[in-house]
């Protein structure tokens, strides 16, 4: 049963390759601006704070097949890494208290998106999904605790742990648009709008009839959202 899957599988894939009018392929690098939205589990969530955009850059190749002259389908595979960065200051007459925490994500992405081209092949709009796999999750955290002549810092460095800090696998929407500046020089733009949660956290379930607990893993809020710049070069 698999090697059929799979025969029909390539049988679809090469069909679907000499149905194509015309075959590019090439790379791209670019910066992530990234700001993602989280829940109390990472966060303060007060008025006082702040979540700046993450600078971040993504490098790959694609590969992108024309049907006609104004439609074709592309694949980007690329590495990339994002960040968020959250900040919170409170004071009150007894003294101040500032935390500084940063979030930084190494992923390996494969973005599909169909492409409709216009002013004679000058400009494309880009619409399609990206699956991303989740290989590092990296968190840093400083509080600076201020009261009177006295000063408090403290600092910590850790690496999340894959399937019960965070789900490696997400997916996202992507928009955007490629102006091609000569046949094989482009500029993109995109925005990736997460549709998935990231992170996870651990929590302990107590049944109070019997006393019996057991633990379970829950997604909470934390997804993605990204504005892509690339520049690429194509054969």
């Amino acid at each position: 049963m698999r090697n059929f899957f799979i025969t029909v599988l390539f049988l679809f894939f090469a069909q679907f390759i000499a149905s194509a009018q015309g075959f590019y392929y090439g790379v791209i690098a670019g910066a992530n601006l990234n700001n993602m939205k989280l829940d109390t589990e990472y966060h303060l969530n007060e008025d006082t704070e702040r979540n700046p955009l993450s600078l971040g850059f993504h490098i790959g190749g694609f590969a992108e097949f024309m049907f006609n002259k104004n439609v074709g389908i592309q694949g980007d595979l690329y590495y990339s890494e994002y960040g968020s960065r959250f900040t919170n200051e409170f004071r009150d007459e007894t003294g101040t208290f500032d935390s500084k925490s940063e979030i930084g994500t190494k992923d390996i992405s494969l973005a599909i998106m169909f492409k409709w081209y216009l002013f004679k092949q000058h400009l494309a709009v880009d619409l399609g999904v990206q699956p991303s796999y989740c290989t590092k999750v990296r968190k840093y955290e400083e509080n600076i605790i201020k009261i009177a002549d006295f000063t408090m810092v403290s600092d910590s460095t850790f690496c999340l742990e894959k399937d019960i800090d965070f789900t490696p696998v997400t997916i996202a929407a992507i928009g955007g648009i490629t102006w091609y500046i000569r046949e094989n020089i482009f500029l993109s733009a995109r925005y990736i709008f997460g549709l998935t949660n990231l992170f996870q956290k651990k929590t302990l379930n107590i049944d109070e009839t019997t006393n019996d607990y057991h633990t379970e893993i829950l997604s909470v809020l934390s997804k993605n959202r990204v504005i892509q710049f690339g520049f690429g070069w194509r054969l």
